[in-house]
This record gives C-alpha cells, sequence and structure tokens, in this order.
C-alpha cells in the first residue's frame, strides 16, 4: 500500500470563473468529499503532477494537508484532464477513516505470460480490468497481481481462483469471471465462382439485351475535458 501526502490550500471561491483563473495561474481546483460534506481545494498543478507520476495505474492513499486545518486520509475518486493541453482540470478526493472498512475498485495487473499465448498461440482476454474490494486503508493493496505464467489454452481465473489478501474482501461474485487464455478465432472461408463468361454461354443461353451475365459470390463462415463548477 502506497501512503502519500500532498500540499493543498482552501479555496473560498467556487464557480467556472473562479475554476478558470485558478487553472490560468497554473492551479488545480479541487474537492474533498466526506461524511461532513465537502471542502473546496486549491493543488499546485506541479505538485500533483508529481504526484500522479507515483500513483498512476496503482490505488493508493493519500494525507491531504490542507493549509490551517487538519489533515485528511483520503483515496482520489476522479482525475479530470483537459485532452487538449493534458492539463489537469480538477481533482475529487474522498476521505475515509482509519479505523472503518472502506470500499474502492483496485486494478488488476497482469503477472508473466501464459504457456497458453507463449507456446500455444491462444489470446490472454482480461474481463475485468480493476475489483471492486472492503477493507481498512491499512490494508488497501495497491494493485491486484493476477499470475498467469501456468494458464494453458481454455484455462481461465475467476474471483473464486485469486489469491487471498490479508484483510480485503472481494465484492463481486466467487464465479465472476476475470482472466481467460482463449484460443484465436478462425476465420471463415470465403468462395467466390468465377463469373461466366460470354464465350462459355451455350447456344440459346445468351442474355437478353440490357441484362447482365449472372454470377455468384458466397459467404461462408475495441472526456477528458470537462469544467466543473465546483
Amino acid at each position: 500500500m502506497k501512503q502519500l501526502e500532498l500540499k493543498v490550500i482552501p479555496r473560498e471561491e467556487t464557480g467556472r470563473g473562479s475554476n478558470r483563473r485558478l487553472r490560468a495561474s497554473g492551479k488545480i481546483p479541487a474537492v474533498i468529499y466526506g461524511k461532513k460534506g465537502s471542502q473546496p481545494l486549491i493543488i499546485e498543478q506541479t505538485d500533483f503532477r508529481l504526484l500522479w507520476k507515483v500513483i498512476s495505474g496503482v490505488t493508493a492513499l493519500i494525507q491531504v494537508d490542507v493549509e490551517g486545518d487538519k489533515p485528511a486520509l483520503t483515496i482520489i475518486k476522479e482525475v479530470q484532464r483537459d485532452a487538449r493541453t493534458d492539463q489537469f482540470i480538477h481533482i475529487d478526493f474522498h476521505e475515509v477513516s482509519a479505523t472503518e472498512r472502506m470500499h474502492t475498485n483496485v486494478a488488476v495487473h497482469i503477472i508473466g505470460e501464459a504457456v497458453g499465448v507463449k507456446n500455444e498461440g491462444a489470446l490472454m482476454e482480461v474481463s475485468a480490468h480493476d475489483l471492486e474490494i472492503r477493507c481498512l486503508p491499512a490494508d488497501l493493496p495497491s494493485a491486484i497481481d493476477i499470475d498467469v505464467s501456468e494458464l494453458h489454452t481454455g484455462d481461465s481465473i475467476h474471483i473464486k481462483d485469486l489469491t487471498v489478501i490479508t484483510g480485503v474482501e472481494f465484492i463481486a461474485a466467487p464465479d465472476l469471471l476475470v482472466i481467460s487464455c482463449v484460443a484465436p478465432a478462425v476465420q471463415g472461408e470465403v468462395v467466390v465462382e468465377e463469373q461466366v463468361g460470354e464465350e462459355e454461354l451455350g447456344e440459346g443461353s445468351e442474355p437478353s439485351e440490357g441484362e447482365a451475365p449472372t454470377s455468384k459470390s458466397e459467404d461462408k463462415g475495441e472526456a477528458k475535458k470537462s469544467d466543473s463548477d465546483s
């Protein structure tokens, strides 16, 4: 589990105009949502960009140090970016309690290369890229690591097959498919009969005027930008 710190300052003004001015000055409007309500914040673009490089693709606890207030233990719930400039434009945090179990989604990380892919020409299909879990913040895994190296063609991994993580409960049904090693689809053959030329038409078989010779063919056979008002 990763736990990092981020320094922020309270935000008194809200609304689109205020948010645009903040972004123009290199800052990001943000909000912490918790049991006591929401708290608008201001984050330095450079500070969050450095943090994002560390936690991108994993789940992490972030201690948000609010200037003039108590620190808040949080997880990131939503990140908005400008599709044109790639700048962060709004961040939503969810406050958690160190003594209460929390719900969140954690990314699935595949480890190794399946035997079926390496030696049998199979394909790896990931049906669940993240999984919902329940746990205390102290037990929060950065990711759900799944070793697929022993999978042969036709093998699969379900929730019930995952390695037990101490203190972590998977919310989905035990039979939920997570990963499977499948044979590639076989392309159907396409058979096209050659068009019969005029020279091959027998006597009396010449098509009438305006009618083309017939031919036969038979087929067998994968915002960013949004302007937050908060």
